[in-house]
């Protein structure tokens, strides 16, 4: 089929036509394996026609919150699809810190349970497995090392950030822009609201942590809810 695009039906004599596009996905590398006898040479280069090498999703967590609203589309019944059912910020951070060995799959497999387990249209860390809810502690530690100045940690991801962006080809610059500044204002938003819960929303508090005056802080607060 791959060769000619014809096969024969099972008891058939005569030759079918056939017009498909195949494509095939693996997390082994084919060349070491058909080098090493495991593989068959010749299916080798009858697939290898346009190869594409996708990262793995713990390198590309910017991807991980479409997919997520995609899986939830996927997952939900006919009935359910006009609910507007997300995960909280929280779980949604448990999500993006996964370092997800099982890729792509694993994630569906994680939201088709929440969506299970759900009992609003908010999914908590409640619905999430224990191992991605326990696992954030072990990713700060694994990834943040003994950085404790925050300029240094942006710093570090950001070239991590960097090394990804650059490895997709084509990038469209305008998009990028607005991507990073969206994320930047969502990273200041949410210190904010952290900082002023943790301060039992005292502005006083919570303006002497962030190393702002309370005036500057308002009109941060006011910035973050435009």
């Amino acid at each position: 089929v791959l060769e000619s695009g014809e096969f024969y039906r099972v008891g058939g004599e005569r030759p079918l036509k056939t017009d498909v596009r195949v494509l095939a996905a693996t997390n082994k590398s084919l060349r070491d394996a058909a080098r090493d006898k495991l593989f068959r040479e010749d299916l080798l280069y009858r697939l290898d026609v346009v190869s594409l090498q996708i990262p793995p999703l713990r390198e590309r967590p910017m991807d991980i919150v479409p997919l997520v609203d995609y899986f939830i589309e996927k997952n939900l019944p006919e009935e359910e699809r006009h609910l507007r059912i997300r995960f909280s910020d929280q779980a949604m951070s448990l999500l993006q810190n996964y370092s997800w060995p099982g890729n792509v799959r694993e994630l569906s497999n994680v939201v088709a349970r929440s969506l299970a387990l759900r009992s609003s249209d908010l999914l908590g860390p409640d619905c999430l497995p224990g191992h991605v809810v326990h696992n954030e502690q072990d990713f700060l530690a694994r990834h943040l090392g003994t950085k404790t100045n925050v300029n240094e940690v942006v710093r570090d991801w950001s070239r991590r950030l960097l090394k990804v962006i650059l490895s997709k080809g084509t990038i469209d610059l305008a998009e990028l822009k607005d991507t990073m500044e969206r994320e930047a204002a969502w990273t200041v938003r949410r210190v904010i609201e952290e900082t002023l819960a943790k301060t039992g929303n005292s502005r006083t508090k919570a303006a002497k942590l962030l190393n702002v005056t309370p005036r500057v802080l308002r009109y941060l607060e006011k910035e973050k809810d435009k």
